[in-house]
């Protein structure tokens, strides 16, 4: 499903889907640079929505949802499109 965020587009099919287990926001979805997008579902609505989940906000439903390798992969993620390397501390 293709869907716009912030005015650009994202292919939720060229995603890692993660399942939440809650009905409302039944998945987060991490793209190839480590963006987080949450799926929020309604009866009434005729598609589901999505909204951008800053990092902080991943790893912390990863935790409440207990969703097994989320706050890992986003990190992995973010990692590799930044150059660094995990666990490795950046000096200004």
């Amino acid at each position: 499903m293709k869907v716009f965020i912030r005015q650009f587009e994202y292919d939720t099919d060229q995603m890692t889907a993660f399942s939440t287990g809650i009905s409302s926001m039944p998945a987060i979805f991490v793209n190839d640079n480590g963006a987080a997008f949450l799926q929020i579902s309604r009866r009434h609505w005729e598609a589901p929505k999505f909204r951008h989940l800053p990092r902080s906000e991943a790893f912390r439903l990863a935790e409440s949802c207990r969703i097994p390798g989320l706050k890992e992969f986003v990190r992995a993620r973010s990692a590799a499109v930044s150059g660094v390397a995990e666990g490795a501390m950046v000096s200004a």
